[in-house]
């Protein structure tokens, strides 16, 4: 992997910066940058992450000798009150409609070490929930299981109970909570409690924290609920100086219209385990079904029955009291680079966000506290004569929880700069969330780059995978495989700052992590728990993981700022796109007779994958400079081709017609998500109503009525224009 020597630049090293890499990340230094960063709760919008945390970024970058330039929005961003009084809880009432205080939920989290006690915690919320009435918000509770889609289909259609106008209750976990606060506004539910259920959190074969690293009881999950990304007020355009801003009332008013999903118009709150028993106990109605039962136990040790509601014991009710407000406050990009000697208007681009629910010693400060090491490596580098052909670029984005709004506040401000330079972005968020395996994903594109990779760096859990000796090695060990034995590159969906530049500009993207065990999410997730403590006890003590996380993202880094061949290959992307074709065509197998027609797809997709094997063979062999110039510009446009400039249907900030986040679930990737959301219109009905009736079915599209079928066949069209685009991209001739 050492680079040649005539792609260094105009001067000749005498050291490789690879060796240099492995030689000088230091993990100490690493544990230092934690220490700092998540010393105090620097949450979106507040003067610890403006100031404080701001100048831990600004200094590393100073101190490495980059270019800094910094900008600054004026956006809206949501806080719970923490006056006495004005807290946000649940609770029960008797039947006299007083509130039973021994059902009240706790304020705030449970604090177990001192590093936890820090009066600037905000108690846990849901920003941009709804306020309740002054008084609170009463009403039976119905259990919702996960709040999907088909939960609530099930709910109705099957299990018989209406959730209209019922506080809703629903467990953490499947899906973004987002999306679950947008089915219960959709079903009608009056309010919504999510909890953190100790069988997902906390199995019983563990010990909470401070034992080990699972979630106490009383530990609750913060995040945001806004599905669509960036300012609330300034949708589609960036919140500098004269934006026109819109108000929440606009939003609720027209978002629909504009297909912006927007900000919830319902109340949520976020408990833990030991106050959702408290309130499952008092919920009767039918038993729910066994899919939907969890793990809390109740105070003999024995787990309760989940029942359905709305019926409830004892004529009790159902009580929520949520005094979230929102207000426009400053949050600021910090963005430090070294131009490139050959290609400046080129720019790589490697990203991470500052602030934090708490005090964030995992999201985000793993990711910060690596790339403030990787700043630090690529300083000394560069007083020791290396040069980026490309400008490399390091951003720390501002107030990524509430919606990324920094990343796409500054994509939306640099939107044709980025389209004509961005070569690719790599995101940093969560760098360690665990100490299972690391995890690699992007796009297709990324795939052979993040392989090779990390077969250069050493494995830093050589001794738990029985001597797997390279990160690679660990991830054939541990990770998922095809049926062919080959690792299985996994997808980007929504959820960290890689989505604006994929989804508004077409820009090549990937997300380093080193995870938890597949089957858990890390358990103590935007609690005020996930402290430095917990790092250093349970989840990297020495740092060893961060530190190889550090390296391979930093050799990803050299690579795409320096090889005079952008290493990024197209074959990669059209042979996943075949492969999604022909997922496709099987799914749709699944009902005869649908009228949709794949020949146009199947027969663009092989042109695809012809234009990209016969443009990868020339891209390999080419040496003439104009030449390779020319031709890199084309491995950035296949990108930019699959970019539907009028946006996804129902998601017009999404506009990647072969990738981009579900519908259902934000987190998650969805191939051809157009196609497949038409399709899911129809899955939903399936059980409920006759295949002939299906084919007949209306619904709505924006303010015409279409069969659920033309939404498909319309969907496969707009695809295969696009993947058309792609072929048309990669042509070696003139037009």
């Amino acid at each position: 992997m050492a680079l040649d020597r005539e792609q260094e630049g105009p001067e000749t090293l005498d050291f490789d910066p690879f060796e240099f890499i492995d030689a000088n990340t230091d993990n100490n230094t690493i544990g230092g940058y934690l220490r700092a960063l998540a010393a105090k709760p620097h949450i979106g919008g507040s003067l610890e992450d403006e100031i404080t945390t701001k100048n831990i970024v600004r200094t590393a970058m100073e101190e490495a000798g980059l270019t800094i330039k910094e900008t600054t929005y004026n956006v809206l961003l949501s806080y719970p009150k923490r006056e006495d009084g004005q807290r946000n809880y649940v609770a029960l009432k008797d039947s006299s409609d007083n509130i039973i205080e021994s059902s009240k939920s706790a304020e705030v989290e449970e604090i177990l070490d001192d590093t936890q006690d820090d009066p600037l915690v905000y108690n846990p919320f849901i920003a941009y929930a709804k306020a309740t009435p002054a008084e609170g918000l009463t009403a039976d509770l119905v259990y919702v299981n996960y709040a999907r889609k088909e939960d609530f289909i099930r709910l109705e259609e099957d299990l018989k109970i209406d959730p209209t106008g019922k506080i809703c209750i629903c467990r953490y976990g499947k899906i973004f909570r987002g999306n679950k606060a947008r089915e219960a506004e959709i079903y009608g539910c009056a309010g919504l409690i999510i909890f953190s259920d100790s069988a997902d959190y906390a199995p019983e074969w563990t010990e909470p924290y401070p034992e080990s690293w699972w979630l106490p009881g009383t530990g609750a999950q913060r995040g945001t609920t806004y599905l669509d990304n960036g300012d609330p007020e300034t949708p589609f355009y960036p919140s500098i100086g004269g934006a026109y801003r819109w108000d929440r009332e606009k939003v609720e008013k027209y978002g629909a219209k504009y297909d912006l999903p927007g900000l919830p118009n319902i109340p949520i709150t976020p408990i833990g385990y030991n106050d959702a028993e408290k309130l499952l106990v008092a919920i009767g109605g039918d038993k729910a079904p066994e899919d939907w039962q969890g793990g809390i136990k109740d105070e003999n040790g024995n787990v309760i029955d989940y029942n359905l509601g709305p019926t409830m014991k004892d004529g009790q009710k159902g009580f929520m009291f949520v005094r979230t407000t929102e207000e426009r406050r400053d949050t600021t990009n910090v963005l430090g680079y070294f131009e490139g000697t050959v290609e400046p208007d080129r720019y790589v681009i490697l990203g991470n966000h500052r602030d934090a629910w708490v005090f964030g010693a995992i999201d985000p400060s793993s990711g910060t506290c690596t790339m403030l090491e990787i700043v630090r490596v690529f300083g000394e580098m560069y007083r020791k004569g290396w040069r980026p052909r490309r400008t490399i670029m390091f951003a720390s984005w501002g107030s990524e929880e509430y919606g990324l709004i920094g990343s796409q506040e500054f994509v939306e401000e640099h939107l044709t700069q980025l389209t004509a330079s961005a070569v690719a972005y790599v995101n940093i968020d969560v760098a360690v969330g665990g100490n299972y395996s690391l995890s690699t994903r992007g796009t297709p594109n990324f795939e052979d780059l993040m392989f090779e990779t990390a077969k250069t760096v050493d494995n830093p859990r050589k001794v738990e995978d029985d001597g797997a000796a390279s990160l690679y090695d660990n991830m054939m060990l541990r990770n998922a495989k095809d049926e062919n034995g080959k690792l299985v590159f996994g997808g980007v969906g929504s959820g960290s700052d890689y989505a604006p530049f994929l989804q508004q500009v077409g820009v090549s993207v990937c997300d380093i992590s080193w995870r938890c065990d597949p089957h858990y999410s890390y358990p103590v997730y935007h609690s005020v728990y996930e402290t430095v403590p917990l790092v250093e006890k349970f989840v990297d003590p020495g740092y060893k993981i961060h530190q190889q996380v550090a390296k391979f993202t930093a050799k990803m880094m050299a690579q795409l700022s320096q090889d005079a061949k952008i290493p990024l290959k197209v074959v990669q992307y059209a042979a996943r796109v075949s492969k999604e074709v022909n997922s496709l065509e099987t799914a749709l197998n699944n009902y005869p007779s649908n009228g949709v027609d794949l020949t146009f797809l199947k027969q663009y997709a092989n042109k695809f994958t012809k234009a990209a094997a016969d443009f990868q063979a020339k891209f390999e062999d080419a040496t003439d400079a104009q030449e390779i110039k020319r031709l890199n510009d084309q491995v950035m446009r296949v990108e930019r081709s699959f970019i539907d400039p009028n946006g996804l249907p129902e998601r017009l900030q999404y506009r990647h017609v072969v990738f981009a986040p579900s519908s259902k679930n934000s987190y998650a990737s969805a191939a051809f998500p157009a196609v497949y959301d038409a399709l899911f219109e129809i899955e939903k009905l399936t059980g409920y109503y006759s295949y002939s009736e299906i084919l007949l079915t209306i619904i709505r599209k924006g303010e015409e009525e279409v069969t659920a079928w033309e939404m498909v066949k319309e969907q496969v069209s707009t695809l295969s224009f696009f993947i058309y685009n792609a072929a048309e991209a990669l042509k070696l001739s003139v037009i």
